[in-house]
């Protein structure tokens, strides 16, 4: 049991850290910060995803909401591997999908999806799958924007 809690608190503070250093938290509102000078996104992510993907498989509230906020900001460079990430990070059934705030995060990006990468979410088998698990896990939960979603999209899914 301590080392599962030793593993838990080692996975958050990587995942914050992460968070952190991808300038994601520079984006959130109400932050007055002025933004730190950040170097390339793109070579930032291709070296952040695999350690964000191997971290959100601890499957922990206090893990999962850094990985998957994290992962979100990454979105622009590679939406397709950020996707599926997303979808390996945020467990099914589990607290975390039961969290408002996790619902705030997650529900305006399957939105941002359908607006900007329809293809994925509609073309790609991986990318249907991923999107799918993700809105049933938030609907399962009782999230009204994710059950509008699937009542929405319910004909496309089947």
């Amino acid at each position: 049991m301590a080392k599962a809690a030793t593993a838990a608190r080692l996975a958050h503070h990587i995942g914050q850290q992460l968070f952190l250093a991808s300038g994601a938290f520079d984006g959130r509102s109400g932050t007055d910060r002025q933004p730190a000078p950040r170097g390339e996104l793109a070579s930032f992510a291709g070296h952040a995803i695999p350690i964000l993907r191997a971290v959100g498989a601890i499957q922990h509230a206090q893990v999962t909401q850094p990985v998957v906020e994290t992962l979100i900001h990454l979105h622009p460079v590679n939406p397709r591997a950020v996707l599926l990430a997303v979808a390996e990070a945020v467990p099914e059934r589990s607290r975390y999908v039961t969290d408002p705030l996790a619902a705030g995060v997650v529900m305006p990006y399957l939105t941002r999806l359908l607006a900007e990468h329809r293809d994925l979410v509609l073309g790609d088998q991986e990318g249907i799958s991923a999107f799918r698990r993700l809105l049933q896990a938030f609907a399962d939960a009782g999230h009204a924007e994710a059950l509008a979603m699937a009542y929405t999209f319910s004909n496309v899914f089947r």
